[in-house]
């Protein structure tokens, strides 16, 4: 069950389940573990299909009646749809322009870093 104490040790790593295993502060170990991790990130993953309209209605329903159950209250569910707007599992940072632009961006440099190594190359390897 996803609680408000449960959401808030998650935003306070940004979802990061590295960060908070690296970390390992026992006051938030003692109170969630990595399954309860998993959970917010399948509701998350829920969220997206139900909000989005991605699934069918059966799916959808499944989901909602998913979301409900493991969720403490509607005010977990509303946080919960906020973190949509940050997080990774976003619909919209899924296919938004923003990926294309960060992947132009990895090929500029990529070919910037092998034209370097050619410049290099010439000018020391000859």
């Amino acid at each position: 069950m996803v609680t408000l104490e449960k959401l808030a040790i998650y935003r306070k790593y940004n979802g990061d389940i590295d960060s908070w295993v690296r970390c390992n502060i026992k006051s938030d170990t003692n109170i969630m573990d990595d399954a309860d991790w998993y959970l917010i990130s399948r509701l998350l993953s829920d969220l997206v299909l139900v909000e989005n309209n991605l699934a069918s209605d059966d799916l959808k329903n499944k989901a909602i009646q998913f979301i409900q159950h493991n969720t403490e209250s509607e005010v977990v569910i509303e946080l919960l749809k906020e973190e949509l707007v940050k997080d990774t599992h976003s619909f919209k940072s899924i296919t938004g322009n923003s990926n294309y632009i960060y992947f132009a961006w990895c090929v500029v440099i990529w070919i910037l870093g092998f034209l370097f190594i050619k410049l290099i190359e010439r000018l020391f390897i000859q």
